[in-house]
């Protein structure tokens, strides 16, 4: 039997000061998240203007700040749910650098996206979870059906040209569970940029996507 006691907040002091505590964290929880989505999508942008610039110098630079951590599988701060098995397809990788003196291995960020057909990605950790109840947990599902990877801008130093980048595509399919969330049903197709579509997966839907399609979230 569920309990109906009842809390009067006269007779207890620190009521208030419980509720205000839990409301300060909920908006200092919501203020957290909207900032490390602000800075995702300034590093997207940063990583960008990088490979323009560091091509005119004939270098392959990479950043050390990443687009998310690479141990992270929740991304409860971006758009849509971008476990760590995505780290090749948003350029993260382990790269060797001097550190001290001495090689090792460190997480840098490029910018040749590369997500690829049979990718799928949901607005939340729950899709991963048993299949039935992820049903009633996901609002929405990104399906790649064709793409293609981007390549940075390079520099033809014999020639001393810059090849511009290509952004290259993807094409994916947008699916909801149906209204008795048994079933996914697709109710678009589009096409973007591989940047436009890590940049939808950080910030979600711009005005343009959400006019065309009825995004859930």
């Amino acid at each position: 039997m569920v309990s109906s006691h009842h809390v009067n907040s006269e007779q207890s002091p620190n009521f208030r000061w419980v509720l205000s505590q839990n409301a300060q964290q909920v908006v200092w929880a919501a203020g957290a998240r909207l900032r490390m989505k602000n800075d995702s999508v300034v590093i997207l942008k940063k990583v960008l203007r990088l490979t323009e610039e560091t091509a005119e110098k004939g270098k392959a630079t990479r950043l050390l700040e990443l687009l998310k951590s690479p141990q992270d599988n929740e991304t409860s701060d971006w758009s849509m749910c971008v476990p760590s098995c995505f780290n090749n397809a948003l350029d993260i990788r382990l790269t060797p650098r001097k550190m001290k003196g001495e090689d090792t291995l460190v997480w840098t960020q490029g910018s040749a996206f590369s997500f690829k057909a049979g990718d799928t990605l949901y607005d939340t950790s729950m899709a991963y979870s048993e299949w039935g109840e992820a049903l009633t947990r996901l609002s929405l599902c990104l399906s790649v059906e064709q793409a293609m990877d981007a390549v940075p801008e390079r520099r033809k130093i014999q020639k001393n040209e810059n090849i511009p980048r290509n952004p290259g595509y993807v094409r994916f399919s947008v699916l909801v569970p149906d209204s008795s969330k048994t079933a996914l049903t697709k109710i678009d197709e589009l096409e973007l940029t591989q940047d436009d579509f890590v940049f939808l997966l950080i910030a979600g839907p711009n005005d343009v996507l959400k006019q065309g399609v009825p995004w859930k979230r």
